[in-house]
């Protein structure tokens, strides 16, 4: 009888009720699989909820469960024997059902401990330690003890089982084949563990009942074998033999048994035994654990650093392919007795080869992939590229598939071979599969954060080493013969001079070709195990990355979404004194929270301790905040941070990576959630970032709901574009105090004003939804929970432009809801379209409906931002004409935009249309009389056509509208000071005003350093123009300012000759086009 992956093992019993009864040992082995599997991710959960998402609990978890498993492995003999000598219990059956009842037993001390408090280690269990607060000692040992009791200990007896079952059939007819199949029904299991767990226990269940769920399972699995007890009588060529007939032999064999078998048969098995020495055996044990587990670790590396989108449901996939491989290795070992070692050695290398060939496809294969599915232009954020791969789960599994199934599957033929042939030894299997299994979780652990400790390019590039090393010493182990020792040597001192020459620098080649660090430079390369960051110097952008991921960077989008997330909450509070920061980013933020003076203490928590080390790297973006003495940078998980400390905030402010990134779901549960309200002060609010255009609709929809259902009061803001922000609070948010609180402290309006929010309606402008629309769409629905991670589940679609709508008159209403002087003051920008794209740059219009009683609320807004963003292309690149082309277009489309007006006027006045390019600004000016800008850029005009006594007016309307404006303040100064008319002249005005702007732009910026040296010497003080005008020579060199070099040192030779700079194309007369 042919019963698939179980044929051709011991034949148990007479007749079919024996393979019936073997069918059923091999089914309950598999569940006990399913159940290992199930505690592994639940344990990763659960820990996670205890002590956050650290490096340490990743560690204890790996550690605790594959270390428990082998060193279990080891102890097996030794732990059977005394059961059986002192408990009395000869059937190892029923020994092996008392131990599955005990795993249950020490497992549910994981619900005990769930109700441990959470302050046991104090409010505040850190430690100051090179500017960085990191968690104490005590507090992380005692994680390490807890780990070590709940998890260690029953998966140790886990480990005792597989070698205990084996053991049973020592001897037996086909009994040298019996531990492959028994392998491979195990991992079976394991695999549709995977599955379940991940569409089915998981989002039904949670990992909570999921683990209740694994423990009542290996409750039963206890209870069949110790209720049924032994198995039937063993047959053999018609002859029933007993079990304890077989203990008997196996002990006496034990006795007399030699190191190395020589060819004789055992026990009539059919089957010749190996001539390899046991040694050797158990050197490709421990070599095939090293090289799997190193090949999963770098696997899970792998895939997380090129797979962006959505990496969370990566790992459970590569999960599944693995435990996939190793049971169809397994049954292929088990059913095919003419496989050999010399077999085995080429599938390793053939194993090697196609890894490391597939590892250098994957960028064409997901470019590839992202360049056949249609999307959007508004996938395309300025503050980050959106990965569009994977589009489903399937393709992520195919993809996963791709790369890992091969190498495993190879790979994974060694183990069950070793096991067979010991097994036809009739060797105990504890040493070998204890062995195999503490290399696996060396090499695991090796991989995933001992190597990538050092960079991820590093470890990229160690596993390669590793790999050769490892297949050549497979290579040389003779079948026939002993392993000399110096072969296995000769392999580890390779290695290791392979580990200290290795390249452990930035390595470009190793990256998204698409992305920005493969072509700017690249600075503060920095790891701390779990990611590998550091810092792209983009112009105009400094980027903070993690691998091949944007986190967060300092271009103009970034900053206006990152500190509006510290202004609205505070500015909307009477006296906030104290903030809380989840991700610390480049800065921005806390730069932004620290602007106000009321602030007393802010508390910065990064799970990265390399994010607040590279924080000095955009000292010159967030004002070096990282040196403010109110700013403590936590180290350590901010859910775990919060579940710690007592202290109440005025803000809680979440800026976490990506939504759909790994395990980041925890940021944007109702449980975290639950936790900052816990955590408020009666008036403190919570800010939350919400970047619909990386999220799927069903997430943005989840997210939305889930804030909803905890926080009584919502807003949501614009931040840029489709950068949103939720602010949650107890009571409502009060726009009157938000407004008049704007220009209570001059560092918040210049910080504003850095981001181009002008004035008070810039910030009302940025409403885009209430908390009664909130709550009529979202309030009802799924919510995000840390048992359940939804996101997990779904992939970025271009769905996304329809999560979020907006409906001015709602808007309107509810601004005037709370102050009718405010609703009067923002109606004329929030009943136009246009001026209210032009006032909050990027305002998502194409979700507005259409409305007869709103200008432009029927323009092509999608078009008209894509005509917009290739003319700035154009800009960028020098070609104006075809700008103008393109922005020709946009303003057919809408011609009430004052944002394209100002844009179209400037390249025309570059192309010398100054007629046309006036009357645009004037069409501009009538629809925003009271914006600075459209003076200032008038006020330029006239100035190219040496029109100065013109452009002093505007620049001077501009500087009242726009006080503390260092750009018209610069261009008025100039005028005033170097016009060749004395009657225009005004040295000591130009003097003050350029001064003021000097002291805005901290005596950084060279065009107002030249400018206020032209004012000094105007007012006859040479030797401080002189030393002002060399101080803006260098600055501007060091920016790069050909231009503003060669015109500062014009004017430095005249202060030396002791005359004033004077501009004569200020008057000089230009023809008009």
């Amino acid at each position: 009888m042919d019963c698939g992956p179980w044929s051709q093992v011991p034949s148990c019993g007479v007749g079919p009720n024996g393979d019936l009864w073997m069918i059923r040992l091999f089914f309950v082995y598999a569940l006990s699989g399913f159940v290992s599997l199930g505690y592994q991710v639940a344990w990763f959960r659960i820990f996670t909820d205890w002590f956050g998402s650290t490096n340490l609990t990743f560690a204890l978890v790996v550690c605790n469960f594959i270390g428990g498993l082998g060193v279990g492995s080891l102890l097996s003999e030794r732990l059977t024997g005394w059961a059986q000598h002192y408990l009395g219990v000869e059937d190892r059956l029923r020994l092996y059902g008392g131990l599955e009842i005990i795993i249950a037993i020490t497992a549910l001390g994981t619900l005990l401990v769930a109700w441990m408090p959470p302050d046991l280690w104090g409010h505040f269990p850190y430690h100051l330690r090179n500017g960085l607060w990191t968690q104490d000692l005590d507090y992380a040992a005692s994680q390490v003890a807890i780990g070590g009791m709940l998890v260690f200990v029953p998966c140790m007896l886990m480990g005792v089982t597989f070698p205990l079952l084996c053991n049973i059939f020592v001897g037996v007819p086909g009994g040298s084949r019996f531990p492959a199949a028994l392998y491979a029904w195990n991992t079976l299991g394991a695999c549709s563990g995977v599955v379940a767990c991940l569409f089915l226990l998981l989002p039904s269940l949670g990992h909570g009942l999921t683990f209740c769920l694994m423990v009542g399972i290996n409750l039963s699995i206890g209870a069949y074998f110790l209720l049924t007890g032994g198995a039937p009588s063993l047959q053999w060529a018609g002859k029933g033999v007993n079990a304890a007939t077989t203990t008997a032999r196996i002990q006496g064999d034990r006795q007399n048994r030699n190191e190395q078998v020589v060819g004789s048969r055992v026990i009539g098995d059919p089957e010749l035994a190996t001539t390899i020495s046991v040694a050797g055996l158990l050197a490709c044990a421990v070599l095939s654990g090293l090289l799997a587990g190193a090949l999963e670790g770098d696997m899970f590396r792998r895939v997380g650093f090129t797979v962006t989108s959505n990496p969370g449901a990566a790992m459970p996939a590569i999960s599944f392919w693995v435990i996939l491989g190793i049971f169809l290795a397994s049954t292929l070992v088990q059913r095919l007795p003419q496989l050999g070692l010399v077999h085995i050695k080429i599938a390793f290398a053939v194993a090697v080869v196609y890894y490391f060939g597939m590892a250098r496809l994957i960028y064409p294969v997901i470019h590839h992939a992202e360049r056949s599915r249609p999307h959007s232009a508004e996938l395309e954020s300025a503050s980050a590229a959106v990965s569009m791969f994977p589009a489903s789960m399937l393709q992520l599994f195919l993809f996963i598939g791709w790369l890992v199934f091969v190498p495993y599957f190879l790979i994974s033929l060694l183990l069950p071979y070793v096991c067979n042939h010991l097994q036809a030894t009739r060797r105990h299997l504890g040493l070998a599969y204890g062995l195999n299994t503490l290399a696996f979780c060396m090499g695991l652990v090796g991989f995933t954060l001992v190597a990538p400790a050092v960079t991820i390019f590093y470890s990229f590039k160690l596993i390669l080493v590793l790999s050769v090393c490892s297949v050549g010493v497979i290579l040389v182990i003779s079948e026939r013969g002993g392993l000399s020792v110096w072969k296995p040597m000769l392999a580890v001192a390779v290695f290791l001079a392979g580990a200290v020459l290795t390249p452990a620098g930035f390595d470009r080649s190793m990256l998204n070709p698409a992305l920005d660090p493969a072509e700017f430079p690249v600075e503060e390369v920095r790891s701390n195990g779990a990611v590998t960051t550091f810092v792209v110097r983009k112009p105009g952008d400094h980027r903070l990355y993690f691998g091949n991921q944007s986190m967060s960077g300092t271009n103009l989008v970034c900053q206006t979404y990152m500190r509006l997330m510290a202004h609205i909450p505070l500015l909307a509070q009477e006296h906030p004194t104290r903030a809380l920061l989840i991700c610390f980013g480049v800065g921005n933020t806390a730069s932004a929270i620290a602007a106000h003076d009321t602030i007393e203490q802010i508390d910065a928590v990064d799970l990265n301790r390399q994010v607040f080390a590279s924080a000095h790297a955009f000292a010159d973006r967030n004002r070096d905040v990282a040196k403010d003495p109110r700013l403590r940078m936590i180290v350590d998980d901010g859910r775990n941070f919060l579940r710690l400390t007592d202290q109440a905030y005025d803000l809680v402010t979440s800026e976490p990576p990506p939504p759909m990134s790994s395990g980041v779901y925890r940021l944007y549960s109702r449980e975290y959630y639950e936790d900052v309200l816990e955590h408020l002060t009666p008036g403190g609010m919570m800010t939350q970032w919400l970047p619909v255009y990386q999220m799927p609709g069903d997430a943005v929809r989840l997210a939305m709901a889930t804030f909803l259902d905890v926080f009584p009061h919502a807003l949501l803001f614009v931040g840029f574009n489709s950068e949103l922000i939720l602010v949650g609070s107890k009571i409502p948010l009060d726009l009157v105090r938000m407004v008049e609180r704007y220009d209570d402290q001059e560092s918040v309006v210049c910080d504003l004003r850095s981001i181009n929010v002008n004035n008070p309606i810039s910030l009302l402008a940025r409403i885009m939804r209430t908390d009664a629309s909130l709550r009529e769409e979202y309030g009802v629905g799924p919510l995000i929970s840390d048992q359940r991670n939804q996101f997990d589940r779904l992939f970025l679609f271009s769905d996304w432009l329809s999560a979020v709508t907006y409906d001015p008159r709602e808007v309107f209403d509810f601004v005037t809801g709370q102050s009718a002087e405010l609703g009067a003051e923002v109606a004329p920008v929030m009943h136009h379209l246009g001026r209210l794209r032009y006032r909050v740059p990027r305002f998502p219009l194409f979700t507005v409906a259409q409305d007869d009683g709103i200008p432009m609320s029927g323009a092509d807004w999608r078009r008209i931002t894509s005509l917009e963003e290739a003319a700035a292309r154009r800009v960028t690149r020098g070609d104006s004409s075809g700008a103008l082309r393109l922005l020709g277009r946009a303003l057919e489309l809408g011609p009430e935009h004052p944002e394209l007006l100002l844009l179209t006027s400037g390249e025309l006045a570059k192309t010398g249309q100054f007629g046309v390019a006036e009357q645009r600004l004037r069409e501009f000016q009538r629809l925003e009389p009271a914006d600075a800008a459209g003076h200032a850029a008038l006020g330029s005009i006239f100035v190219q056509q040496g029109l100065g006594a013109e452009a002093l007016g505007e620049f001077r309307r501009a500087v009242q509208l726009r006080p503390d404006w260092p750009p018209a303040m610069n261009n008025l100064g100039w005028i005033l000071a170097t016009h060749p008319d004395p009657l225009v002249r005004d040295p000591p005005a130009a003097l003050k005003i350029t001064d003021r702007a000097a002291q805005l732009t901290v005596y950084r910026d060279p065009l107002v350093l030249g400018t206020l040296a032209a004012a000094q010497a105007a007012a006859g003080e040479f030797s401080q123009a002189m030393t002002l005008a060399v101080r803006a020579v260098s600055l501007a060199e060091e920016a790069g300012l050909a231009d503003v070099v060669d015109q500062t040192k014009q004017q430095l030779e005249s202060y030396r000759e002791g005359k004033a700079f004077i501009d004569r194309s200020l008057a000089k007369p230009v023809v008009n086009k």
